[in-house]
């Protein structure tokens, strides 16, 4: 039994440090199943192992393949954001799995759509280029002075991306979600996390306000 799923004629497996596709976390599990693999031979030497397995998330209970340094499906690159628009989510978990995954340029027209959309949310307004859309993250202090040179090599990576036949590297693509995921920190989830904080502490202070003295 793990999470809500129940999987039959699990048994125990080599223990597996992973991180879990569909609920996101690092996890640790010895249930699953196995299969051994014929081409290791008696030495064990093939680079995948003896033995493929399919390992179950304590969590979640969701399933992962693991074959040797190989996992399906691939974790998603980067951090978690809470407090997302639902539109907004979709594209940063779509950036995310897709680097994961190796697919590097497609990561980087997500995140181009997802800056953009940010930008539109932020009062860039609709139908804006790519370069309008980061100009107006600028221009309105979201993006910081210090963010600028990062996000200028992320324009030129974008711009590169959507128009020239050269394909994003992981390196570009990784940091171009690392910047995604701090940038959608700044703007959704920094804030709604101190609006539950004042919330919070409002709800526990006195209606009454301080106490006075009458002497």
């Amino acid at each position: 039994m793990s999470g809500r799923i129940t999987w039959k004629d699990t048994v125990n497996i080599n223990a597996h440090d992973f991180r879990c596709s569909y609920c996101g976390r690092e996890v640790s599990t010895d249930r699953g199943f196995f299969a051994d693999n014929p081409d290791a031979g008696q030495a064990f030497t093939h680079p995948l192992g003896p033995h493929f397995f399919i390992a179950i998330c304590p969590r979640c209970g969701n399933p992962t393949y693991l074959k040797g340094p190989y996992q399906i499906p691939a974790a998603p690159f980067g951090d978690g954001v809470d407090h997302l628009p639902p539109d907004v989510a979709a594209l940063y978990q779509q950036a995310r799995s897709s680097v994961g995954a190796g697919d590097y340029t497609a990561a980087t027209m997500v995140g181009r759509k997802l800056l953009m959309n940010v930008a539109v949310a932020k009062g860039a307004g609709a139908g804006k280029t790519f370069q309008t859309s980061v100009d107006h993250l600028a221009e309105t202090h979201i993006i910081t002075p210090d963010m600028e040179p990062w996000v200028d090599e992320i324009r030129k990576i974008g711009n590169e991306a959507d128009h020239e036949i050269a394909l994003t590297t992981k390196e570009q693509a990784e940091d171009l979600v690392t910047f995604l995921g701090m940038l959608l920190k700044i703007v959704y989830e920094y804030p709604a996390r101190h609006h539950a904080s004042v919330q919070a502490r409002t709800a526990t202070e006195s209606p009454a306000g301080p106490e006075t003295s009458t002497s």
